[in-house]
């Protein structure tokens, strides 16, 4: 009996020296506390405009490094307004407003607000909510 036991308690301290000894590389760290290698994140928050008075529109985005963020209000393939924000190390705490104009000629209704945020290593995020122009 000890002899068929002892193969397997070689095997076991076999396997666990092995993997005791395989030691993975920490994760390097940017000044948010974010790893190297994290996606792009970003929400966007919908809300009302009059048209040919200043919209705001917000959202949040956190990415571990430089992100560029495209903002587009559009009903239909009609656009009412775009804009292109550019960020470096954003964190999701904040909260990030961008300013525009709605012209007076847009039509009233139900647009979408789409916020696409992508960062320079191709990782990329998209969220898209309502915003009503009246």
């Amino acid at each position: 009996m000890r002899l068929r036991a002892a193969p397997i308690l070689l095997f076991m301290l076999a396997v666990a020296a092995a993997l005791g000894s395989a030691q993975a590389a920490p994760a390097q760290r940017n000044a948010a506390g974010m790893s190297a290698d994290a996606v792009v994140t970003v929400k966007a928050y919908g809300g009302l405009a009059r048209r040919g008075f200043p919209v705001y529109l917000s959202f949040r985005v956190q990415a571990p490094a430089a992100v560029t963020v495209k903002l587009t209000m559009r009903l239909k393939t009609h656009v009412a307004t775009s804009g292109t924000v550019k960020r470096v190390a954003p964190i999701f705490d904040t909260r990030q407003v961008w300013s525009s104009k709605v012209r007076r000629a847009v039509p009233a209704g139900r647009y979408t607000f789409c916020a696409v945020a992508s960062d320079g290593a191709g990782h990329q995020a998209k969220r898209c909510v309502f915003y009503r122009v009246v």
